[in-house]
């Protein structure tokens, strides 16, 4: 396996990582706003809090895949294994 295919499937692997990290975050937000907090809020509020919590969902996922990212880039050289996508100016 090359270098490009690597990338690619990196890509597509972290990919389907964030997406999962995003949906489990957004059931977790969801059920304790559902569980704990929709009681204290009027209803209109409570039509305000789903988007909400799907952008925190989002925010939180960015983060975690962040911090996994960087895991993995001090574990493994990642230069080595990866080309980039995009070539740098030489400008």
């Amino acid at each position: 396996m090359n270098k490009k295919t690597s990338t690619v499937l990196f890509i597509l692997a972290g990919t389907v990582f964030n997406i999962l990290v995003t949906a489990l975050c957004f059931a977790v937000v969801l059920f304790v706003y559902s569980r704990f907090l929709f009681g204290f809020f009027p209803p209109t509020v409570s039509a305000w809090m789903v988007p909400f919590n799907f952008v925190f969902s989002i925010a939180i996922s960015s983060l975690v895949y962040r911090f996994v990212i960087r895991k993995i880039a001090k574990k493994i050289d990642l230069k080595k294994y990866l080309n980039p996508i995009f070539n740098p100016c030489n400008n």
